[in-house]
């Protein structure tokens, strides 16, 4: 394409209406006779899923956040816990909410999926050994009303039964979802009696509020731990 000599010029790409991401697309250059042009821009395949989210107890999530290299938004589509992500193609993300860590069955980068059906819950951010002494003063005085206690993911089939069974010989009322072949248990049951207490804390439970923020930096230096 022929410049105009002595003239400054600004080179935009323009990406609306595709389904990509663009890095590097503007550009500014002054033109000299006989000068030649390069232009060049990063360009990234961008892609979508819409997603319906609830938290522990059925209720709709009304807002979520994206983190990663990966994620590029989160919108709501409704009131009722839909949302569409869009995120790079190949690259990692996370969906956090209020009501902690978002999980969902399949890969949100399968295409072939047009809604995918998860779930935020609470204490997955949590790792490490000793969270029942940590946590457990929260079944104490004004706080039992608003407990919860996060058992754990277990893999459905032997190892989730066998926790469930463990409950029901103590008759503890717990409450669960099944993601992906794994089973998220929290006890609910708020009449703890000596017997119940000693197997939560043999399972090594994680006391927390039920209306508590998900602590972001945690989440954080959690995940920078399991990568290190």
């Amino acid at each position: 394409m022929a410049l105009k000599e002595y003239s400054a010029f600004d080179f935009d790409f323009d990406a609306s209406g595709e389904n990509i991401e663009i890095q590097r697309g503007r550009d500014h250059r002054f033109s000299h006779p006989g000068t030649v042009f390069n232009i060049s821009a990063d360009v990234t395949e961008l892609a979508s899923q819409i997603l319906v989210l609830d938290d522990i107890f059925g209720n709709p999530i009304t807002r979520v956040q994206c983190l990663g290299d990966g994620c590029i938004s989160a919108e709501p589509l409704s009131d009722d816990g839909v949302f569409r992500v869009n995120y790079r193609k190949n690259a990692v993300f996370r969906l956090i909410s209020r009501k902690g860590l978002c999980i969902y069955e399949g890969k949100a980068s399968d295409t072939k999926v047009n809604t995918l059906k998860g779930f935020c819950l609470p204490g997955l951010e949590q790792s490490g050994r000793d969270k029942w002494q940590k946590t457990s003063y929260l079944l104490e005085g004004d706080n039992l009303d608003q407990a919860l206690v996060y058992l754990g993911q277990f893999t459905v089939g032997k190892d989730a039964k066998n926790i469930i069974a463990r409950l029901n010989s103590q008759n503890v009322a717990f409450t669960s979802v099944t993601v992906a072949g794994e089973q998220y248990i929290y006890v609910t049951d708020i009449n703890l009696t000596s017997a119940k207490r000693q197997l939560l804390q043999e399972l090594d439970a994680y006391v927390l509020i039920k209306d508590s923020e998900l602590d972001l930096l945690t989440l954080l230096e959690n995940e920078e731990g399991n990568d290190a």
